[in-house]
């Protein structure tokens, strides 16, 4: 007979089978990888609307808090600048999370110092007008770190 009319032989019909098991395999992992990311995919962008509407308030309240200082203390901007460092006290870390093989970058920021705080306290509640303000902004900044994550992951992600 031809080569066109042979059967195959066991030995090829065993080969394929394994062959059609690995890729059944390899389709099952594709597809929880998939779902896996898919599932981020949508937790990042809940979140994402979450902390742009808590940014909103947050930046608010950082206005109001900045407007309150500047009432109970006068204009205070020269003092500040006055005592601004040459380096600035806030530093972030970046770490990474891993989801189902992609690596998401994660911003944080360390924790602020308190140094030249008292050099800004003023008489008639003005220093403690000052320091809320300072800590709304903080407060504000954190939510911008936030969002920039989020951000980050979810453009990765995409």
């Amino acid at each position: 007979m031809s080569q066109h009319g042979v059967l195959p032989s066991r030995m090829t019909l065993q080969t394929y089978k394994i062959r059609a098991v690995g890729a059944k395999k390899g389709y099952e992992l594709l597809k929880k990888k998939s779902d896996a990311l898919k599932k981020a995919f949508r937790q990042i962008l809940s979140k994402i609307v979450e902390s742009k509407v808590r940014m909103g308030v947050d930046f608010r309240d950082a206005r109001m808090g900045m407007a309150e200082a500047n009432f109970a203390a006068g204009d205070f901007s020269r003092a500040v600048l006055d005592h601004v460092p040459v380096c600035s006290p806030v530093r972030m870390t970046t770490t990474s999370d891993n989801i189902a093989g992609v690596k998401l970058p994660i911003f944080k920021l360390k924790d602020i110092d308190e140094v030249g705080d008292g050099n800004l306290l003023g008489l008639s509640m003005g220093g403690q007008s000052i320091q809320g303000a300072r800590e709304k902004f903080t407060k504000f900044l954190r939510i911008l770190i936030t969002i920039a994550t989020l951000q980050t992951q979810f453009v990765t992600l995409d």
